[in-house]
């Protein structure tokens, strides 16, 4: 773990205030939050044999987003601050950025091929109509083809949170629930916590647009871990 991601990380899940009497159990909270948006395809115009052709290029529309800022509420108090800690669409990206180049490479050759043959097409004559269809036909069959194998690829992350945020907090003993609240939109959901048996538990928090999967996992104390999992629509 390089020095800088344990510096963010410091913050958010080691140091944590203990009640004088040692009294408490922990919570940890892992907040995923929204997902990473979508690659588009835009055209650009590229001269070519004398005329304009338009090239797909994979681009992401959205503008960066700020993590939202999320405080863990136990008893109507907060309790602490979800720390931002993995910022997965700066790294969506970066990849972006660096798979440009092959991609501008991939799709220019591309266009040339398709622009060469259509043109060889066009000023062969064989002198044999039979030769000439079969002859149209390929190119007509190649530039089907090469339309689709040059539009933009826009596989992305799709389904991975935008943003992962970090907790840790010491809760009194025989707590059934916590709150997490955005100190933004003031939306909140509340989460059971089973019992702990003296272990800590593992609160994995996903907002998938609307959509929130919360799962408890408690580890560490008396007899085997306990999981948890319920999924529901997030803010009606």
């Amino acid at each position: 773990m390089t020095g800088r991601l344990q510096a963010r990380i410091n913050p958010a899940i080691l140091p944590f205030t203990r009640p004088a009497d040692g009294k408490g159990q922990d919570v940890i909270v892992v907040y995923e939050e929204d997902l990473v948006d979508l690659q588009e395809p835009i055209k650009i115009p590229l001269p070519f044999g004398g005329t304009l052709w338009s090239v797909d290029f994979p681009v992401y529309g959205a503008p960066p987003h700020a993590p939202a800022q999320i405080a863990v509420e136990v008893g109507g108090v907060m309790s602490a601050t979800c720390v931002p800690v993995v910022n997965v669409q700066a790294l969506a990206y970066r990849n972006l950025r660096d798979r440009i180049p092959g991609v501008a490479t991939r799709n220019v050759t591309r266009a040339a091929v398709k622009i060469a043959a259509q043109q060889v097409a066009n000023h062969v004559d064989t002198g044999n109509v039979y030769a000439n269809i079969a002859l149209m036909a390929g190119v007509f069959a190649y530039n089907a083809f090469s339309t689709v194998i040059t539009e933009a690829d826009t596989r992305c992350w799709q389904t991975v949170p935008e943003h992962v945020h970090l907790a840790r907090l010491r809760v009194p003993e025989g707590t059934s629930s916590l709150t997490l609240r955005n100190a933004l939109t003031g939306r909140a959901c509340e989460i059971a916590l089973p019992p702990s048996g003296g272990g800590t538990r593992l609160v994995w928090f996903t907002d998938a647009r609307g959509f929130a999967t919360t799962s408890v996992l408690t580890v560490g104390g008396k007899g085997a871990p306990a999981w948890t999992r319920t999924t529901s629509l997030l803010y009606p």
